[in-house]
């Protein structure tokens, strides 16, 4: 049973100062160190690309040995993908423009892209004209930064020396595949003349 002078004196430790505001006050600043650390390394932008994905436009052209590529394929790969992103798409125009897509639509996510050109012969099996380190995103030495509201734009010098002696190879080989065709139809034309 409680006295009235109990309840006029509450008891002492109602009136100390709690820590937790404390411990709010060592997390709020703790939090802001860590924002600014990743501001500050440039990876608050790729959180941000990661957590709310966005498409951006991104335009260029591709330079082949000093001259417009006149044809071929830029794709992106995302260094960093969220699940459901992928990179982008585009062929090659002839005065070497391109503009990339992602499943047909306009842009490509924002954030980090490794980005590759495939330049290959008409033949079966198809032969890449280009030095192979352009073809894949693991050596290509062409990256993007895809930044948000605003136009992206690159360009891409392609430097392949032997492209002259493989254009002349893939002359040779598809002039030896038309010869060969030929010289069979006339094998087939002669056998089925001997038989009648």
């Amino acid at each position: 049973m409680t006295s009235s002078s109990d309840a006029l004196n509450p008891p002492e430790d109602l009136f100390k100062p709690s820590r937790a505001p404390r411990y709010l006050g060592i997390f709020v600043l703790i939090s802001i160190a860590i924002l600014m650390g990743f501001w500050y390394a440039g990876r608050l932008d790729t959180w941000i690309d990661y957590l709310f994905p966005e498409r951006a436009e991104v335009r260029g052209t591709v330079i082949l040995n000093g001259q417009p590529m006149t044809t071929g394929i830029v794709q992106t790969y995302l260094s960093n993908p969220s699940p459901g992103m992928m990179g982008g798409l585009a062929p090659i125009e002839k005065d070497g423009t391109f503009r990339l897509l992602t499943n047909g639509d306009p842009g490509v996510y924002c954030g980090e892209h490794k980005v590759v050109v495939s330049y290959m012969t008409n033949t079966f099996p198809p032969k890449s004209l280009i030095p192979l380190s352009y073809t894949d995103a693991k050596t290509t030495p062409f990256t993007l930064r895809v930044k948000r509201h605003q136009l992206n734009t690159m360009e891409l010098v392609v430097e392949a020396p032997d492209l002259l002696k493989t254009e002349d190879d893939t002359k040779e080989i598809q002039s030896g595949t038309e010869s060969d065709s030929k010289s069979q139809t006339e094998d087939s034309e002669s056998k089925n003349s001997d038989k009648n």
